[in-house]
């Protein structure tokens, strides 16, 4: 019969000419429907389409067969066992574009597909092997049997590149032909670097030069000498004749550096050009420490001068320390001065005195009670261990408590007080007496004042000598108004803390002024 449509309310029925019928219809939630498979225009079989709002229509996901010349853009393939169960068929996540063409007919039992690298596909049978490999491997590494039944594999540490670089070996055995074994091997610890061998054989008796890159080359070394060396020595060590053969070597313990500083000796023994031997070494027991020699030659007379940190200087006797006057050289903190070193401390400068009189000084403590004051120089280079004065020029009026001043200090004095390795004196006009102090403690004897002397209102310039008498070094101080020793002290074992010196004064209840006119130290 011919084929036939009619519409029936929301469904149109279609019959064909072997009168079967299907239908069309338009649910409630503005669908169609289809009520027998319909047969797309690029071969698609579904049980059903969806009209989309765009007017286009699509299969649904679920298909009863699938038949297609070309389909595009579809992220997974499901298809349903024919019993249960469902297989899909998808790309990777992220997947370079390619094209996989199945072989054309079905493979043998037991082929399995082989890609030939453009995406064709083929059916191949491979021969069954006996031996079994591990869970998982390192690419291009190399296999190894495990145990000895041969049918064993195992992974390893050692690969071969696609450019047949051997890696990951520790060591290399190659036997001899006929006995022994000679290994290859780097270093327990390693800088990674490249040796590259020669391209050819080297002539007989050539050795093999590293050009610093890596580059091995041969080359011919002239005939060696007739001398043997240790077995073993110390880098950059100084080589001995072993015996009086003349042919053996041994190590030392004296060094020579690249940058030819020698290092190790003991003692270096000079001979004279016609007789008699000068030898020079260190104490049995020393701090290491470094000498500088000065970089000229020394005026005749002159001796070696340290200046503490190791660098000597040439110095004639009598040079050294320090000459500060008031009137020659004005504000010693700021002034030109012919000292070596640097004024500091407590005390200021001033050009008029408590009566308004022009002059010049050092204030020590002005005109008011309870006041200290000191002011200090250090003098690098000096060697208290030698004789020196010491010169002080003061006054002090009346109602003042006491000059002082001290020599060899490891740091600025406050007082005679001051723990610093020093040697100081003092003046102590109110209860009339002199005494010593040594590193901060009074030492030695406390002497009264001369009859009719109080070192008040007046001028003066005290000495401090301190010199040796045969085995013994004697701190003396000389009066300031007719030179008469005012009091001594044996000082044989003080030893000098370091290079300041200072004059210092104080006032307690009464008050009085304490100038610095003069200060001066040299060696006798």
């Amino acid at each position: 019969m011919p084929a036939s449509s009619r519409l029936q309310d929301t469904q149109l029925t279609f019959t064909n000419t072997s009168a079967a019928t299907g239908g069309l219809s338009f649910n409630a939630d503005a669908e169609f429907e289809f009520d027998k498979h319909v047969v797309a225009a690029q071969g698609v079989t579904t049980t059903g389409f969806v009209s989309n709002p765009d007017g286009s229509v699509m299969p649904l996901s679920v298909f009863d067969t699938l038949t297609v010349s070309a389909i595009s853009g579809v992220e997974t393939l499901a298809l349903d066992g024919s019993t249960s169960g469902t297989l899909t068929v998808q790309a990777a996540a992220t997947t370079t574009s390619h094209t996989l063409t199945l072989p054309a007919a079905q493979g043998d039992v037991n082929a399995y597909l082989k890609n030939d690298g453009t995406g064709a596909l083929s059916w191949v049978t491979i021969a069954a092997g006996d031996a079994s490999g591990p869970a998982s491997s390192t690419d291009n590494a190399v296999a190894r049997f495990n145990l000895t039944t041969g049918k064993l594999l195992q992974n390893s540490g050692v690969t071969i590149s696609e450019d047949n670089a051997v890696a990951g070996a520790k060591s290399l055995a190659l036997d001899g032909s006929t006995s022994g074994t000679l290994t290859v091997q780097a270093a327990a610890t390693t800088t990674s670097h490249t040796l590259t061998l020669p391209a050819a054989q080297g002539d007989v008796n050539t050795y093999l030069k590293n050009d610093g890159a890596g580059a091995l080359s041969w080359v011919t070394i002239a005939a060696g000498g007739d001398a043997s060396g240790p077995a073993s020595s110390t880098d950059n060590a100084v080589a001995r004749f072993n015996l009086t053969t003349g042919k053996l070597l041994q190590n030392s313990g004296v060094t020579i550096s690249d940058d030819n500083v020698v290092a190790g000796a003991k003692s270096l023994a000079m001979s004279g050009s016609v007789s008699g031997t000068f030898t020079m070494q260190p104490a049995s027991t020393v701090s290491s420490y470094t000498v500088t020699m000065p970089a000229t030659q020394g005026a005749k007379g002159s001796s070696l001068v340290n200046n503490g940190s190791g660098s000597l200087a040439w110095q004639l006797a009598g040079q050294g320390g320090l000459c500060w006057s008031s009137a020659a050289h004005g504000d010693p903190a700021v002034a030109p001065q012919s000292i070596l070193g640097v004024f500091s401390g407590s005390a200021y400068w001033s050009e008029t005195n408590v009566n308004g009189v022009s002059s010049s000084f050092v204030v020590l403590t002005p005109d008011i009670s309870n006041q200290t004051g000191a002011c200090n120089w250090n003098v690098p280079s000096f060697d208290f261990a030698r004789d020196f004065i010491l010169r002080v020029g003061f006054v002090q009026n009346t109602g003042a408590s006491g000059v002082q001043f001290g020599v060899g200090g490891s740091t600025p004095f406050t007082s005679a007080s001051t723990a610093n390795g020093g040697l100081a004196f003092s003046y102590n006009t109110a209860p009339n007496n002199t005494n010593w102090t040594l590193n901060g403690s009074t030492v030695g004897k406390t002497v009264g004042f001369l009859d009719g002397v109080l070192f008040k209102n007046v001028h003066m310039t005290s000495c401090l000598v301190v010199k040796t008498f045969l085995d013994k070094r004697v701190a003396v101080l000389y009066h300031g108004d007719n030179g008469a020793v005012v009091n001594a002290y044996d000082c044989t074992a003080w030893q000098p803390g370091g290079q300041y010196v200072f004059v210092g004064a104080r006032t307690v209840v009464s008050k009085a002024e304490h100038v610095c006119k003069d200060f001066s130290l040299e060696y006798i």
